[in-house]
């Protein structure tokens, strides 16, 4: 049947091959989302309250996550596939492969090009950020709230703007001037109020 692929650079998705699977209420991927950020470890019924309605928690509050997460755990399900979704000793645990999720090949991919712009290594850099920011199909978590996701969704806009920033810093170095020009315009007027972007604009000006 295939391993479950997971996307959150947007709407939540899961996919068994070419097949998008129904995650059902905002609730209930809610919770899918906090077993995804914390993927083969154990998430506590609390953490997961916590989690999703902070301090306004449904009346019964762990036979409505028991409710919400045997759902998930049947349209996960796959024959051959094993447990994707356990009980533990007082909560459950996603199992999967963290590079299936896009947020994690996101962050990997940011970290690496990094790493590459630190050696001056431009074309592998740009190949790096190129593959990272074409992952993003949306807000993240879009539809969604509730502290960890709320959390979840500021770091990764944060993550996006550094490379933004750093694919800009890219193209300067390299000599893309016209290109930086035109990226960081669009950056400066989108996030006036953030500085690194106005410093490279005014880098990019001068050398075109």
């Amino acid at each position: 049947m295939g391993e479950l692929a997971y996307f959150a650079l947007g709407s939540l998705k899961a996919m068994r091959g070419e097949t998008e699977i129904d995650l059902g209420q905002a609730k209930q991927q809610a919770i899918l989302a906090a077993l995804l950020l914390n993927m083969n470890q154990s998430v506590s019924v609390d953490t997961i309250v916590d989690a999703v309605w902070s301090d306004r928690p449904p009346r019964d509050t762990r036979n409505t996550v028991q409710t919400y997460v045997s759902r998930l755990r049947r349209v996960l399900h796959a024959r051959g596939s094993g447990d994707v979704l356990a009980s533990t000793s007082g909560g459950y645990l996603l199992r999967g492969d963290p590079g299936r999720l896009d947020v994690t090949v996101f962050d990997r991919h940011v970290l690496a090009a990094q790493a590459h712009h630190r050696r001056h290594e431009f074309t592998d850099a740009a190949d790096r950020l190129r593959a990272a920011l074409a992952l993003w199909r949306g807000d993240p978590f879009s539809g969604l709230d509730g502290p960890l996701v709320d959390a979840e969704r500021g770091r990764l806009r944060e993550r996006k703007l550094v490379a933004r920033e750093l694919r800009a810093e890219v193209a300067l170095a390299v000599g893309e001037h016209t290109d930086a020009l035109a990226h960081l315009t669009q950056l400066v007027s989108e996030h006036p109020l953030r500085e690194s972007p106005r410093g490279l604009l005014m880098t990019a000006l001068y050398r075109s």
